[in-house]
Order: C-alpha cells, then sequence, then structure tokens
C-alpha cells in the first residue's frame, strides 16, 4: 500500500486527489455538504477545513488521516 506524506499542502492534495477521481468542486461540495467556494478556498490555502472535516475528506477519498507530534527539532 502506498503512504503519502502530507506535510505537504493538504489544499494541494485534496486538489489531486478530487481531479483523479473525477470530481469537479461542486461534485465534492455535495458530498461534503459544503459550497462549491469553501472547496475552493480550501484547495486555494485560503482557508483550512476543521478536522472533522479533513478526516471527511480523507475518508471520501479512501485516504486515513495519521496524527502525530511534531518533535522539538522539526
Amino acid at each position: 500500500m502506498k503512504r503519502e506524506v502530507m506535510s505537504l499542502n493538504f489544499g494541494k492534495w485534496m486538489t489531486e486527489k478530487r481531479r483523479a477521481n473525477g470530481m469537479c468542486q461542486s461534485d465534492l461540495a455535495n458530498i461534503l455538504q459544503v459550497q462549491q467556494h469553501t472547496i475552493s478556498r480550501w484547495e486555494t490555502g485560503e482557508t483550512s477545513p476543521k478536522l472533522d472535516m479533513v478526516e471527511e475528506i480523507c475518508r471520501t477519498f479512501g485516504a486515513e488521516l495519521i496524527l502525530r507530534e511534531k518533535e522539538n527539532d522539526e
């Protein structure tokens, strides 16, 4: 199973996953029950989804969210 490191930009990851699944922003917005401009703002990094929504986005794309504490020297 391929592992993806999520320290990268979440919006970019979300955009890539959405496109890979053949979805437009409106499709994802309907699934998540948010407005299309909310998806746009998350993807551009203008705003960030709350953790419960991040979990739902991950479930939508069949990804697992794993949180870890950041080391002091990172």
